[in-house]
């Protein structure tokens, strides 16, 4: 079968709008071009959350990815830095943050006060 509901079909409709994929070879987490769902290509599951990869570990689909064990272990090396990363630069940042906050309203609120203050002088007798 050409195009169906087989595991192993190499044209297939994305889950969720329901666009014709083709998929020749390579990697079984795919990316409808249209809407942008992350889905399996086996068993067509979301994977818009799952970025670690973690639905090709067990059930159905388990080891069915086509990449090697260390670059899916690298992959989420990656992830979990870069979660980490984030996380320290933003607890880096906040009492940066808390202090130009107050700078950057006055700065963004005194020119509008100005011009109040102008506005009430010049109507003054």
């Amino acid at each position: 079968a050409l195009l169906g509901e087989l595991s192993e079909a190499p044209i297939k409709r994305c889950p969720a709008c329901g666009v014709l994929i083709e998929r020749n070879e390579g990697c079984a987490q795919m990316m409808c071009g249209k809407c942008r769902h992350a889905f399996c290509w086996y068993c067509l599951q979301s994977l818009d959350g799952d970025f670690l990869l973690r639905h090709y570990d067990r059930g159905p689909c388990r080891n069915k990815l086509g990449h090697t064990r260390a670059s899916v272990l690298w992959h989420r090396t990656q992830v979990v830095c870069i979660f980490a990363g984030l996380g320290v630069l933003l607890i880096a940042a906040s009492p940066f943050l808390l202090l130009a906050a107050p700078c950057v309203l006055c700065a963004r609120c005194r020119p509008r006060c100005l011009r109040k203050r102008r506005g009430t002088d010049a109507n003054a007798p």
